[in-house]
């Protein structure tokens, strides 16, 4: 018997089927056929399939398909891979169509039978030959589009009055003449696509075309396969079958061309069905109509003042059941006569609009398929779209519904979106998963074609087997899982049997943080979080937390299945890396290289797996960061600087401190050998790319090289200017790279710019995109940078040296200026969803204490706005140096109320650290700027007269934030230079402390009060609210917010 009829279900119920479940309760996978087909690689795939758990798999022709479509050599593997799957339990179902939607057989069908196309009914007030057509849009569906190769059919005198109804209509005779207000109705096809290879889509509403259908597709497949019919080959899967789609205006009063569908003999069996001529009574379809005859049913006619019109119900009601009878009763009447279940889904099956425009009424399609289905597209919660579906399996007694999961969610949709898509659904009554979709790969082909691949990141590598065996037992039949529920010992044996699975939609961990949780693209119910369980490593140093691990190598399964997460999680803020050269690289790797092993590193916060509880992530980590140092110092190459940078913004995620100093010092010396024009480049890898550097065949361009060169200036900014560190890319070294800066990300001739601020404002990129982004970023980054640079100058001058203040502050004017520019000059795609005047306020002028105190406030107040907006929603794509902004502000709230002697904590900031403790998650520092062991003593501070030495630190804002967070460590050492008494840091960044140093000597709650202050108490502001390390990077809060949500602007 069938087994996608599930006979099991009439015998008791097994454990054994319960803890190991058969196929036909597994997912079986759309397998894509888009390339040349060759024997071997789809035996292996074959065999892939069931080691990774699956249940079968459906063979789906795919754009890119190499092989022709239904001839003897596609035939051929199509028997080869059903004979494969037999011995292996394994379902070989079929799919009836070449792409998709189903009927056109890809074009085979009109290609000898012309009258078969598809026909719509145009409507229009422009007659043919009026005007030139514009290029026939390609597209993958039914849509009807206007190609003046029909007839005339019907003219009609249309009148619509003030309130937009329409008060007459009257069909004209051929010898009448027509008018301003004449419409006129045309048949035609769509004109010929090359989606259907040349021809158009078949005409659905036309029996004879199904029966020709049929011959091309399935009697074929029988012919081949008829013994296995109903067993080995279960079902064949039919895909977005479709009417021309209707369309409607605008507004009563429009004019644009109206369609909807037709074909030859529709006017006949209308006329038979309702008694009168649809073309009399067309108006009434699309417009209301007042004060004129509405035909009821079989010519019974009366006066409506805007009723629902019965010719609207009768043509939609007819338009569906053409559709249902001839496409899918045909259908399924050959399939109930061969033994073969009809499975599939429908076009726009989520509402009852969509419905009417492609179908007329999805459940009435439904009415004879063996197994309804559904199409769950982008991860969405369509409760009602599966009810549909599962009512009408229970009202027809079918004991399946499927659906076409896990749709649009791209590469980085994790175990834990499966599981979670797989669950509500199969509550919801689904018991047949196909995944959307597994590839046959090409990915030469898209090399030379130059198109992104995104298959290579799993080909290999990416293909974690066990953990898809793992996932396939937990999703399974519903019977199953209310057994489950209900049943005592059955979750632990369940739980054991899969090493756990089911961890990894409940709790991820890394070597610095918990993982992230899943996000959705859609709206609807939000999925469980991934749990943030405290652990008492929080505030240590990343060598004390890994010292006494053993290191361990990670598996190569988990190496490849990071990548997806990394260009997902932390590329689109850090995008130096090439998709497409990166992931046909991986595709062709039989180990991983150092690269990879970087990006698992940076990617563990991020990733769902059950073997990556705190130690294992610790040792995979520890591996992952000596061999990559190690290797970077001692063997330097390209590939090596490329992994050591990844893994220096891993650890600058984690810590301030001297631990990522060394490591910035060795990438940025590095860096300055990345020149493109002359001088020295990097060897391309170690060992001539053999071991663990990229094939020689993939040799770093020009434009890679400038592109790794800016992402460690961004590093090097981000690094220095939130530690108060002196930057390690100088001006100089800049020079080399500045000119190409703009043609390497926005893809434009080169420019020179004259100066670093001559480039503040010199490229206004049209349209976002990543690389568009950065470039921006980068060019805010030159003014947080002046910034920087001013501050670091202005804690040398001394109260004596009156000249240097006053060059001093014409520097600060003109840079004031020049940010100014840049930021007011930004495009509206990455301008913060905030008050303009807000936004433009973060350069603002600080020439006065109370123009400073607006211009932070007004800053202050644009990082809860974001906060608040975002982070729940959008924190695991936040990079690390936002947190640092946030900690910022909320630094300086409590400086303002300290100031203004207030005793309540100010608005906003628990907002600020609530968010630092979301982004904690991802991003170990943001643990550190939040601080928990303050919120006592802040607490405590409200109460008048109780001062707190921590609160003191943390609102002196001349102590920078890296020696702020050392403070909270179990062992706090504070670098007290000589340069500055009151200051944490000195220009030069170097020190030795002592043990007399490391409690710090200012205790003052105001004014500096040193002989080395600098001379400039009427021009700026000399008390630690403004003489701190906030004013001068006040950019920095544009630059480290903008980027991350300029894609989210237009939906806020």
């Amino acid at each position: 018997m069938n087994r996608l009829r599930y006979p099991k279900a009439e015998v008791a119920w097994s454990e054994e089927d319960f803890l190991s479940p058969p196929p036909e309760y597994r997912g079986a996978p759309l397998w894509c056929w888009n390339t040349k087909l060759e024997r071997s690689r789809l035996l292996r795939q074959i065999d892939q399939l069931a080691e990774m758990g699956m249940g079968g798999f459906h063979i789906h022709s795919r754009v890119g398909l190499d092989t022709p479509y239904m001839g003897a050599e596609f035939m051929d593997h199509v028997k080869a891979s059903v004979g494969a799957a037999k011995p292996k339990g394994l379902l070989a179902c079929l799919y009836d169509e070449d792409r998709w939607p189903s009927g056109a057989a890809g074009g085979l069908v009109v290609a000898d039978n012309p009258e078969f196309k598809a026909l719509h009914l145009l409507l229009t007030k422009r007659e043919y030959g009026s005007f030139k057509l514009p290029p026939p849009l390609q597209g993958a569906n039914g849509q009807a589009r206007r190609s003046e190769l029909g007839s005339l059919i019907a003219r009609y005198d249309l009148h619509r009055g003030d309130g937009g109804l329409v008060t007459s209509f009257k069909r004209l005779d051929d010898d009448e003449t027509a008018g301003p207000d004449t419409w006129f109705a045309d048949v035609e096809p769509n004109p010929p696509s090359e989606w259907f290879n040349g021809q158009t889509y078949v005409d659905t509403l036309e029996p004879r075309a199904i029966q020709k259908f049929i011959e091309e597709t399935h009697e074929k497949y029988y012919s081949l396969l008829g013994p296995d019919f109903g067993a080995t080959v279960p079902s064949i899967f039919t895909d977005e079958p479709q009417f021309a789609h209707k369309s409607r205006l605008a507004n009563s009063a429009g004019e644009e061309d109206l369609f909807l569908p037709w074909t030859a003999t529709f006017a006949k069996s209308f006329q038979k069905q309702y008694g009168y001529d649809v073309l009399d009574q067309l108006p009434r379809i699309l417009w209301d109509v007042q004060g004129a005859p509405a035909p009821q049913h079989h010519g019974q006619c009366s006066t409506t003042q805007a009723a629902p019109s019965a010719a609207r119900y009768h043509f939609h009601d007819h338009v569906c059941e053409r559709f249902v009878s001839a496409f899918m009763d045909t259908v399924a009447a050959w399939c109930r006569e061969k033994n073969i279940a009809l499975i599939g889904h429908m076009m726009h099956e989520p509402t009852l609009l969509s419905q009417t425009k492609a179908l007329g009424e999805a459940m009435r399609c439904y009415r004879c398929l063996d197994m309804p289905g559904v199409d769950m597209l982008c991860d969405a919660y369509e409760y009602n779209t599966v009810k549909q579906a599962t009512s009408v399996a229970r009202q027809h007694g079918s004991r399946g519904v499927m659906s076409e999961i896990y749709g649009v969610t791209n590469w980085t949709f994790d175990f834990a979106g499966h599981k979670g898509a797989g669950d509500w659904q199969a509550a919801l009554g689904i018991t047949f998963r196909v995944h959307h979709l597994a590839w046959v790969p090409s990915c030469q082909r898209c090399v030379a074609a130059q198109v992104t691949c995104q298959y290579g990141n799993r080909r290999r590598l990416g293909f974690a087997a066990g953990h898809h065996q793992a996932l396939e037992s937990r999703i399974r039949h519903p019977h199953n899982l209310i057994e489950e529920s209900s049943g005592g010992n059955h979750e632990t044996r369940m739980m054991s049997a899969g090493e756990q699975a089911t961890r990894a939609s409940q709790v991820g961990t890394q070597g610095p943080t918990p993982a992230s949780t899943h996000e959705s693209n859609y709206g609807g119910p939000e999925k469980p979080e991934a749990v943030l369980k405290p652990s008492d490593w929080v505030f240590q140093g990343t060598f004390a937390r890994t010292a006494s691990l053993e290191e361990r190598k990670p598996p190569l399964d988990l190496i490849g299945s990071s990548t997806s997460v990394f260009f997902r999680h932390i590329h689109p803020w850090f995008p130096f890396l090439d998709s497409h050269l990166f992931l046909h690289d991986l595709a062709d790797l039989r180990e991983p290289t150092l690269l990879y092993y970087a990006i698992f590193g940076a990617s563990i916060p991020f990733l769902y797996d059950p073997r990556l509880n705190n130690t294992q992530s610790d040792s995979f980590w520890k591996y992952t960061k000596r061999r990559i140092f190690i290797e970077a110092s001692e063997e330097p190459s390209y590939a090596a600087l490329e992994a050591a940078t990844i893994l220096t913004l891993d650890l600058s995620g984690m810590t301030n401190g001297p631990q990522v100093w060394s490591r910035l010092a060795v990438v940025a010396r590095l860096a300055a050998q990345l020149r493109t024009a002359s001088g020295r480049v990097l060897r391309q890898s170690v060992s001539g790319g053999s071991r663990d550097g990229r094939l020689a065949t993939t040799r770093p361009s020009a434009r890679q090289r400038a592109k790794l060169f800016w992402e460690i200036f961004a590093l090097d900014s981000f690094i220095s200017i939130t530690t108060s560190q002196p930057t390690l890319l100088t001006e100089h070294i800049l020079r080399a790279f500045r000119p190409s800066r703009e043609a390497t990300w926005l893809h434009e001739p080169s420019q020179p710019s004259a100066s670093p601020s001559a480039s503040y404002g010199s490229a206004e990129p049209s349209t976002y995109s990543v690389s568009a982004a950065f470039f921006k970023l980068l060019q805010l980054l030159d003014v947080s940078r002046s910034y920087h640079d001013l501050y670091l100058s202005y804690i040398t001058l001394t109260g004596n040296d009156e000249c240097g203040a006053v060059s001093w502050l014409d520097s600060f004017y003109s840079l004031s200026h020049a940010a100014d520019n840049c930021l007011r000059g930004l495009p509206p795609w990455c301008r913060l969803p905030l008050n303009t005047n807000i936004t433009a306020s973060y350069a603002g002028q600080y020439s006065v204490r109370e123009s400073a105190t607006v211009s932070c406030a007004n800053s202050a107040r644009a990082i809860i706005d974001i906060a608040s907006m975002f982070v729940k929603t959008h924190g695991d794509r936040i990079g690390w140096p936002f947190p640092w902004s946030l900690w910022t502000a909320a630094r300086y709230l409590l400086t303002s109320a300290k100031a203004a002697g207030s005793v309540q904590l100010p608005s906003g900031f628990y907002i600020l650290l609530d968010s630092l403790q979301e982004l904690g998650k991802y991003w170990q520092i943001s643990k550190k700027y939040w601080a928990g062991e303050t919120h006592p003593q802040i607490s405590s501070s409200e109460r008048p007269r109780n001062p707190q030495r921590i609160l003191s630190i943390i609102t002196d804002l001349r102590v920078p934030t890296s020696d702020v967070e050392d403070q909270f460590r179990v062992d706090p050492v504070f670098s007290i230079p000589s340069t500055f008494e009151g200051s944490a840091t000195g220009a030069d960044g170097n020190s030795s402390p002592t043990e007399s140093q490391r409690e710090p000597p200012w205790q003052t709650e105001g004014v500096v009060a040193s002989d080395d202050t600098p001379f400039l108490d009427e021009l700026a502001c000399n008390e630690s609210l403004y003489t701190s390390e906030l004013w001068f990077n006040t950019p920095l809060f544009a630059s480290s917010g903008y980027q991350q949500f300029c894609q989210d602007v237009d939906h806020v």
